[in-house]
């Protein structure tokens, strides 16, 4: 059986209960099977998924799954041994350019 730790920061450790969570699989687990598990497992976590599903925009704005380092999509299958962050994501930034200074 392969297996991962998963690593939860923010709500979903909230959500989940813990901070850190072994989960054992058989076969290939992708991404999108890891939400589906969880969700069924976590009756916490389930309502806070996006309501338009487990689709990559909706869960872009979310939640941020890194495996070594990289930023997973749905469809990328997490590894055997694998440590995995779920993360809430950091947005920011400047938008616009800051107003010049005006002497006077």
């Amino acid at each position: 059986m392969a297996q991962a730790t998963l690593r939860f920061s923010g709500p979903f450790r909230d959500w989940i209960g813990e901070r850190t969570l072994t989960l054992t699989w058989e076969g290939t687990l992708t991404v999108r099977d890891l939400w589906k598990r969880l969700a069924a497992d976590y009756p916490a976590l389930g309502p806070k998924l996006p309501p338009e599903g487990l689709q990559e925009e909706a869960m872009s704005r979310i939640v941020a799954v890194i495996m070594d380092g990289d930023i997973l999509t749905l469809e990328t299958a997490i590894r055997d041994g694998a440590k995995v962050d779920i993360l809430t994501p950091l947005f920011g930034g400047i938008t616009a350019p800051f107003p010049t200074c005006q002497s006077a």
